[in-house]
């Protein structure tokens, strides 16, 4: 039973690995959109190195992830199914997740959301199937 645990542990950690760097990347492009209620008030990212770069940022963070999704083997193997809703999830949500970086910001951010959804579905599916 421990072996089985470390299993599923493992795999949690792996959607986390996913989920949590997204996660901060839509938060930062929210800080972006709140930085004229914020100027004073707060010290968010956008106000301490500027707008663009944490725009990069935000969208390096996406970029990586999907890198890691796309070219990493493990994850082609622990989320492998039939059908493959990984693959499918993974072909979705990175198209989705390059439109956002495309996108007006707040479109782009809430566009970002839904890949998010569509990203971790595709993984949890895929360990559930």
């Amino acid at each position: 039973l421990g072996n089985n645990n470390d299993i599923i542990t493992s795999k949690l950690y792996q959607l986390a690995a996913i989920g949590f760097p997204l996660q901060i990347s839509r938060e930062i492009l929210k800080d972006i959109e709140d930085v004229a209620v914020d100027r004073g008030e707060k010290r968010t990212l956008p106000l301490v190195i500027g707008e663009v770069n944490s725009k990069r940022i935000a969208y390096g963070l996406v970029g990586i992830v999907n890198g890691s999704m796309l070219f990493s083997p493990y994850y082609w193997k622990m989320f492998a199914s039939t059908p493959p809703v990984y693959a499918i999830s993974v072909a979705v949500g990175t198209s989705m997740c390059f439109v956002a970086s495309r996108l007006e910001l707040g479109k782009g951010q809430r566009l970002l959301k839904k890949s998010i959804y569509v990203l971790l579905s595709g993984m949890i599916s895929g360990l559930l199937i």
